[in-house]
């Protein structure tokens, strides 16, 4: 999935191309960094067994480059229906703390 400035427009000649990609299985979350082709290249690489939406919400509106079965599209909308709901509540505890 692009996402980020090249996904959305907004991208200059000195912005980096976001990626993320996820692989099946288990095993680390691996991030990759490094210019290729005179582009600096941002990729995070997923095992599906990681994926929270919640802490993937900077990949909303991303686009889909490369997919197996529909799983971009897929993990796309499940984010824009987690955003949709908004954040979650936080405790009573945590409320009162923060005003404090």
């Amino acid at each position: 999935i692009l996402y980020g400035s090249h996904s959305s427009g907004d991208a200059t000649p000195s912005s980096d191309v976001d990626l993320l990609a996820v692989r099946k299985g288990r095993g680390p979350i691996l991030h990759d960094a490094r210019k290729w082709r005179g582009l600096y290249l941002d990729v995070f690489i997923y095992p599906e067994s990681k994926i929270v939406p919640c802490e993937l919400m900077r990949v909303r509106g991303g686009k889909v480059v490369v997919e197996s079965n529909g799983y971009g599209a897929r993990l796309l909308k499940k984010l824009e229906r987690r955003y949709a709901r908004g954040p979650e509540r936080l405790p009573h505890d945590e409320i009162v703390a923060r005003r404090v």
